[in-house]
């Protein structure tokens, strides 16, 4: 494939899984469900990218799939993440490997703090004295912040394409 065609993949590619992941995330914050489909659909095409892009560290993703997947069971079985919410966290991670893992993280961390805070001020003007309690126990949507991270994950893939 000529390399022009080449790029044109790559970036149809990112800008599908960047997509549905936007779409997760929405579908988050509408119904709290990150359907399977999506998920799988995002894994599907990292996939794809890691041999169309003919990436030399390809193991790396694959590992720092596996290492997520298995971080998020343990966050899952304490249930402090849905299980949507893990399995889009290994789809994206599958895409960042280990060279944008970290950053992923931290984006992800940091929007869901912010996510979290936003619940939490909305919660105490909705419910005044009760306001910490209710938002402990309230849902948060928090494919919004894996989606901020996917998003990070997806612009570092980008300024590595030709």
């Amino acid at each position: 494939m000529p390399q022009a065609g080449l790029d044109i993949a790559k970036w149809g590619l990112v800008a599908a899984a960047l997509s549905l992941v936007l779409f997760a995330a929405f579908l988050d914050i509408r119904r709290f469900v990150i359907p399977n489909w999506i998920s799988l659909s995002v894994l599907a095409l990292g996939l794809i990218y890691v041999v169309v892009a003919d990436a030399p560290h390809w193991t790396g993703h694959g590992l720092a799939a596996l290492l997520v997947f298995a971080v998020g069971v343990v966050l899952f079985a304490l249930r402090l993440l849905g299980g949507g919410d893990v399995k889009l966290m290994t789809a994206i991670s599958l895409w960042s490997g280990f060279d944008f893992l970290m950053g992923f993280s931290v984006v992800t961390a940091l929007a869901g703090g912010a996510l979290s805070l936003f619940y939490l001020v909305r919660a105490i003007r909705g419910h005044k004295a009760d306001g910490v309690e209710a938002v402990l126990k309230a849902r948060i949507p928090y494919g919004v912040a894996i989606a901020a991270g996917g998003v990070y994950v997806f612009i570092s893939i980008t300024g590595h394409l030709g």
